[in-house]
């Protein structure tokens, strides 16, 4: 019975931590569109001089924080569901 939920719960750690692999890669690609959108923006603000561009600059940069952010957490969770796999495994 034991080596049963060993088992199972080493099925449902695979599983997410395949989810969480492709919610990170997902999170990468938008976070590289969102630099390019950066740069764009900062290049806009340096060259209008004009309030308008310059926070949509800081906005963009928020947003990156943001996705950062998010791409940092999701990466400290694969880290632990590899942690409760091989464990689970030894």
């Amino acid at each position: 019975m034991q080596l049963f939920s060993t088992e199972r719960k080493l099925r449902n750690c695979v599983v997410k931590l395949e989810a969480k692999q492709t919610e990170l890669a997902i999170a990468q690609e938008q976070l590289a569109a969102l630099k390019d959108e950066l740069d764009d923006a900062r290049i806009r603000a340096l060259v209008s001089e004009t309030p308008s561009a310059e926070m949509l600059w800081q906005e963009h940069a928020k947003h990156l924080v943001a996705y950062e952010r998010d791409e940092k957490a999701i990466k400290e969770q694969i880290i632990e569901l590899q942690a409760r796999k091989r464990k689970l495994e030894s």
